[in-house]
């Protein structure tokens, strides 16, 4: 069984890099394409499995051609898909994503795939996990924390937006990383952060670590030993679409590798900053050795990234067994 399962939605990427803004009703040119995928957990157990080796396993709904490619690349990275489940009838969401002067635009259609559903999550299939990573609140994600929380295994929050089910969430999160935008839709900008994660900490599992990234400001975190604060690191960004989910898979990376928190999230905020460097959500996930090296140096080896980013430049198929 794999060590880290993932629930949540998969999703296929046009990614493209202008050098500005496009103006109204002006033509505008990508410097650069790229074909990707993301989804927040998927490309988070991405980060996990190059980062860490360890086993990971993805529980998603998926349709259609565009399906098709984002569980082959899944498969790509070694992620068990055998609990993935398709829904023929319907199709996976493919988003254009359009990246200038450090910021991002994600367009995609509406939602066109019904969420995994509480009858489809199997309790056998968590057996031997010891992470649960998640970022939604409805039923059928509910109901997988709650099972691995009875389980004793670990639930990773990816809280990238507050939703109406987060409160029955929160009591089986163990790990909560909020970002910017849950926070503020939570605390709506009332309170000190010190107090809001205090409070936040104490709607989670007991002895919970809840974390709050701030993107180019660091990161303020709280666990048993205190508080603690990250200043983030200084990097040339390309695009930062896909920055805050491996930062997850990262610091679950870390987690498998026996590091403490703070360790954890230095060790997240490095992987992050790196993926900011490249086009897409995926193909600048670095390697635990080039990770280690910028940590230590502030140097960004680019061989293998790079070999990625050719590979992922060309128009994807289907690769039959």
């Amino acid at each position: 069984m794999p060590d880290v399962i993932g629930y949540g939605q998969a999703v296929m990427d046009l990614c493209m890099t202008f050098d500005q803004r496009p103006g109204v009703n002006e033509a505008a040119f990508a410097t650069e394409l790229s074909w990707q995928y993301g989804g927040t957990v998927p490309t988070g157990l991405c980060a996990t499995r190059i980062l860490s080796g360890c086993s990971c396993g993805m529980v998603t709904a998926y349709g259609g051609s565009v399906g098709q490619f984002i569980i082959q690349d899944l498969v790509r990275h070694g992620i068990d898909v055998s609990h993935a489940i398709e829904r023929p009838e319907q199709t996976s969401r493919l988003t254009v994503v359009l990246s200038y002067e450090g910021s991002r635009s994600p367009c995609g259609l509406p939602h066109m795939l019904t969420d995994l559903q509480p009858e489809e999550i199997d309790p056998a299939y968590l057996d031997g996990a010891k992470y649960l990573y998640t970022h939604k609140y409805l039923p059928g994600h509910i109901q997988a924390a709650k099972i691995a929380h009875e389980k004793g295994i670990k639930v990773v929050l990816d809280g990238d937006n507050y939703g109406q089910g987060t409160p029955s969430l929160l009591p089986y999160v163990d790990y909560c990383i909020i970002s910017e935008k849950f926070y503020h839709d939570m605390y709506h900008q009332e309170g000190s952060i010190e107090t809001n994660l205090t409070n936040l900490r104490s709607l989670c599992a007991a002895g919970a670590v809840v974390i709050l990234t701030q993107g180019e400001k660091g990161l303020t975190g709280l666990d048993d030993d205190g508080f603690f604060h990250l200043e983030a690191f200084k990097v040339d960004v390309v695009d930062t679409a896909g920055c805050g989910d491996v930062f997850h898979g990262a610091f679950i990376a870390g987690l498998l590798r026996g590091m403490d928190n703070k360790t954890c999230a230095r060790y997240a905020s490095g992987c992050s900053a790196i993926k900011a460097t490249r086009i897409g959500c995926r193909a600048g996930i670095p390697t635990h050795e080039v990770l280690m090296h910028f940590l230590e140096t502030g140097e960004i080896d680019y061989t293998e990234i790079d070999q990625r980013i050719a590979y992922y430049s060309k128009m994807p198929t289907i690769i039959n067994p």
